[in-house]
């Protein structure tokens, strides 16, 4: 019976113990939360912002480039005509197109700003009535002013906003806008184009189909194989400009979907994996630079392949 107790109290957990047991667990736990951070701090949103600026910035130049090689295209065509008829300088983008893409980033960023402000302790009083009235702006915005079906995203993202009448949590803001930034970015997503039939990327690869056809006709038309020679370098070229400026497109694309997701991550409090999502976004302006070089090359090429001919 004595050996019986004596191995009971030998295996039991004195009180002491206990508590120094408890103390070291909660120092573990605190030293696990402190390593890895659930909450986006104010420094994590101006990168998001700055993938936002990217995107905007090379969307521009993406449309300046389709609307350049567009008019060339209308100025050769209407040189086949008897008359100039303004009907024949119809580009694929409008010049108001640029103006809607700004402005749909432009909204989104005054959001981020807004959001990096509410997670600033020293900058957090009054940026919950600063949040309602963007939500207020957002919500007045009309069809014409915003890129082909955004409007609803960002309608539903100002509600949002207005609905945040005394918020200060930053996190509880976040996650609240997230769905809303999804739905925006998918559907300026959509507008650029899903596919080479779809959207922006649908309309310039139609265009560039009409040119190669064209070529296709003067090349049969051709009565010679210099000239021949000449036309199937410029088809070439054609091609290689094409791919290129779809490539342009794409690739906004694609960054638009890497910007979504870096904010369901920072929403989710995954503020690493937001990081390496906005270096995607970098990589992505890496390769356009490529792809818009290898647009400018194909436009020279071209250029000085009709110039040999003349």
């Amino acid at each position: 019976m004595d050996t019986a107790r004596r191995s009971q109290e030998s295996n039991a957990v004195s009180p002491r113990y206990a508590v120094v047991l408890q103390r070291l667990v909660l120092v573990v736990l605190l030293l696990l939360i402190s390593g890895c951070r659930t909450v986006p701090a104010t420094g994590d949103i101006p990168q998001f912002r700055q993938g936002l600026a990217s995107v905007d910035q090379r969307t521009s130049q993406a449309f300046a480039d389709i609307n350049a090689f567009d008019r060339q295209r209308m100025i050769d065509f209407a040189a086949t005509q008897t008359s100039l008829d303004e009907n024949h300088f119809q580009l694929i983008l409008e010049r108001s197109d640029t103006e809607k893409w700004k402005r749909a980033f432009g909204l989104i960023d005054d959001y981020a700003q807004l959001l990096q402000k509410l997670l600033d302790p020293g900058q957090r009083d009054g940026v919950h009535k600063e949040l309602v009235v963007l939500g207020e702006q957002m919500g007045k915005v009309r069809n014409d002013e915003l890129p082909a079906g955004v409007v609803s995203g960002i309608a539903s993202l100002g509600g949002l906003l207005v609905q945040m009448k005394a918020e200060q949590d930053a996190m509880k803001a976040i996650r609240t806008a997230d769905p809303a930034i999804r739905t925006t970015f998918t559907l300026m997503m959509t507008a650029i184009g899903d596919d080479q039939k779809s959207g922006i990327r649908g309309a310039s690869w139609a265009t560039w189909t009409k040119l190669l056809t064209s070529r296709v006709l003067a090349f049969h038309q051709a009565n010679n194989i210099a000239r021949r020679r000449e036309i199937a370098a410029q088809f070439a070229a054609d091609l290689d400009g094409r791919d290129a400026q779809d490539r342009a497109l794409n690739s906004i694309r694609r960054s638009l979907d890497l910007l979504s997701q870096a904010h369901s991550e920072l929403a989710a409090g995954r503020t690493q994996g937001a990081a390496g999502l906005l270096e995607l976004v970098n990589a992505e302006y890496a390769r356009w630079s490529t792809t818009k070089s290898d647009i400018e090359k194909a436009r020279e090429s071209a250029a000085k392949a009709e110039g040999a001919g003349k």
